[in-house]
């Protein structure tokens, strides 16, 4: 009964994604703002139908349902529409839909073609700090591509601005104000999850072992200079005048040190 029901809402809100991701493509094409707007509709409502499937597996389970390849997909897929919501939200910012949404379908349709929902989960990973700890890192993880998008898309655009012949992105990207907004906002909801990330998993290693030494782990060292570079972006753009270029190539050197922190993640276990 739960399988047939979480195949079925895995099946409705996939649908949602990629008709939200079709109209973001179309506006981004046509600029018709109306598209934009509809999409937007579609993303949320798409999220809400996740968010519900994913409330009636918790409580079915009673985990996080995030431990075959399926479910995690899923999960990844919904972090990152949620974060891209609240981000376009306060950018204001549509044009961006166009490149995220299509990764939200990516993840939503493998995870649907190789459907396999969670079975029993391994005890040391059945803690409320290991759900927060995944869900946060995973979100700032998503938070931080969002902004690089923006810091790349915001360079092609002050390229194209710079030439005497503007290309295509000219007519159709949001202006540089916006594409660093998003790359603010981005980074400002990364940072705030990543610290939330280190905390919580910090807690988890001391419920899981005696004591948790945090200094010499890789993964670590790479999440710090990561929470580091992208306080640095943030501190600069609070007390100095640099420039969107100088500070969307941090939030690119940022997101480098955060694949790396996942790399390390994933080597480590």
């Amino acid at each position: 009964m739960i399988t047939t029901f979480t195949f079925t809402a895995q099946v409705v809100f996939t649908a949602l994604y990629l008709v939200a991701a079709y109209l973001y493509l179309k506006y981004f094409f046509s600029v018709e703002r109306r598209c934009g707007l509809l999409a937007a509709r579609m993303l949320v409502a798409g999220l809400v139908v996740h968010l519900a499937a994913l409330a009636v597996r918790i409580a079915h389970l009673g985990y996080l349902p995030i431990a075959t390849l399926c479910d995690a997909l899923s999960f990844a897929g919904f972090i990152i529409a949620l974060a891209y919501v609240c981000i376009e939200k306060f950018s204001r910012d549509l044009s961006m839909g166009a490149f995220v949404a299509p990764i939200i379908c990516v993840a939503q349709v493998i995870g649907l073609l190789w459907f396999h929902p969670s079975g029993d989960l391994p005890a040391r990973y059945r803690s409320h700090w290991f759900e927060i700890h995944v869900s946060s890192s995973m979100f700032a993880f998503a938070s931080f591509a969002i902004a690089t998008i923006g810091a790349i898309l915001y360079l092609v655009l002050y390229r194209e601005l710079h030439r005497k012949r503007p290309g295509r992105f000219y007519s159709r990207l949001t202006s540089l104000e916006q594409l660093d907004r998003v790359n603010l906002y981005g980074s400002l909801l990364g940072v705030i999850l990543l610290a939330v990330a280190i905390v919580t998993g910090f807690n988890w290693m001391r419920e899981i072992r005696a004591s948790a030494d945090l200094r010499l782990d890789a993964r670590i060292i790479a999440t710090w200079f990561t929470l580091a570079v992208f306080l640095t972006g943030l501190l600069v753009r609070r007390i100095t005048r640099a420039s969107g270029r100088t500070l969307s190539l941090l939030s690119i050197a940022g997101f480098i040190l955060v694949v790396m922190a996942f790399a390390f993640e994933g080597i480590s276990h």
